[in-house]
């Protein structure tokens, strides 16, 4: 029967960060718990790192199950490993849907992993809706975010996408709630494993990764170089947020590239965007559509960014900042 075949439940992609759950994982939850609810199947959460530790929170946080692969080798996050752990997740479990974060490690390993299953792959979904019985209609932006396409997995094959951050409340945490837990052997030789991390360095604060930042604080050309964006950094510190730019302060090295908000860049959804002498390009603009509030500031009273943002300053940034940052602290 097509109901037994197509609801092998919910699962999502428990990302870590550190020795904690990713942000993301969260609102997977959030979100993976209300299909399930909807589908009257399980939610199950697969942790690829045997963190231990983080089973009772998934469990807490919405999991009727969770998933941990033992193996040496996928201690640290690589391509191949991951792949092989996700590939046989869906090989023995046969999930209806694969939820995973949009994060820099979900966008490298969901496509991987959806050609080896040989399924599709809806990429950057901010919503879905269960449509008949046992259709998942995964809904994202197309066509520069001026439509909303909405896309079914066809075929007795699991539903893949990938979830743009910050679009989905997060679970709430229900204290003592439990579920099952699998441990699962993966055969994982090193030869599979065709690249390696060498050394790792973490920022110098949390909320480093813009795709979950609830704060964000943004500069353009209208910054002026690389010591403008120090005062930007130091705006983000004291909001609790990071830092991001717009294309043309990434080519002209004010910016990392990995911190490109736009069209090009980063899709970014935070509840405070704060846009420091950006002009409001659509290209850029494509990429905080999701932000909840957008403060502009800018010397410029005509720049276009006015007439999007939820509240325009007309200021030299250089002097606003320093009186802002004197007021918070």
């Amino acid at each position: 029967m097509e109901t037994e075949a197509k609801t092998g439940g919910i699962w999502i992609y428990a990302q870590t960060q550190g020795e904690k759950l990713h942000p993301v994982v969260y609102e997977l939850l959030g979100v993976g718990r209300r299909l399930a609810d909807e589908l009257s199947c399980p939610l199950g959460a697969m942790l690829a790192d045997c963190r231990e530790a983080l089973v009772e929170e998934l469990f807490e946080y919405g999991a009727d199950e969770v998933c941990i692969f033992e193996h040496s080798l996928l201690s640290q996050y690589s391509t191949d490993g991951y792949t092989k752990a996700v590939e046989q997740l869906v090989r023995e479990r046969q999930p209806f849907a694969l939820l995973i974060g949009g994060t820099d490690q979900g966008r490298d390993l969901a496509p991987r992993a959806a050609a080896r299953i040989k399924t599709g792959l809806t990429v950057d979904c901010i919503e879905f809706k269960i449509e008949g019985k046992h259709t998942l209609c995964q809904i994202r932006p197309a066509f520069g975010s001026r439509l909303m396409a909405e896309i079914v997995t066809v075929g007795n094959t699991v539903s893949m996408c990938t979830v743009r951050p910050g679009m989905f409340a997060p679970a709430v945490s229900v204290a003592g709630r439990r579920g099952k837990l699998w441990h699962c052997s993966l055969e994982l030789l090193p030869s599979e494993i065709r690249t390696r991390v060498v050394e790792s360095e973490p920022e110098e604060y949390e909320h480093r990764d813009l795709a979950c930042a609830r704060v964000v604080v943004a500069g353009g050309m209208g910054v002026g170089g690389r010591e403008g964006f120090e005062l930007l950094d130091k705006l983000s510190k004291h909001l609790g947020g990071v830092t991001g730019g717009t294309r043309p302060a990434a080519a002209n090295g004010w910016i990392s590239h990995e911190k490109m908000i736009g069209q090009t860049g980063r899709i970014i959804a935070p509840e405070l965007y704060i846009a420091c002498g950006i002009s409001g390009a659509v290209q850029h603009m494509l990429g905080v559509g999701g932000a909840k509030c957008v403060v502009a500031i800018n010397s410029n009273p005509d720049a276009p960014i006015f007439e999007t943002a939820d509240y325009g300053i007309v200021a030299d940034y250089r002097q606003f900042i320093p009186k802002l940052i004197e007021e918070l602290e």
